[in-house]
């Protein structure tokens, strides 16, 4: 699971609750605005996962999806 993020302190929560999780081997966040995606990324994914719904939701959750 790749996320993005335009906060830099989303960003440091999140890694550490992917750490905690023991997914970081499984999840990787982006500091990056998704309008700036870089090209060779363009059909690399089968989605995008808002930060935000990792706040609201558990991994479990999202990994389930």
């Amino acid at each position: 699971v790749d996320t993005l993020t335009l906060s830099i302190e989303q960003k440091k929560l999140a890694e550490e609750r992917i750490k905690a999780a023991g997914l970081e081997g499984r999840i990787r966040v982006h500091l990056m605005d998704y309008r700036e995606i870089p090209a060779e990324w363009e059909k690399a994914f089968d989605a995008f996962v808002s930060l935000e719904m990792i706040e609201v939701s558990s991994c479990d959750a999202i990994l389930a999806a």
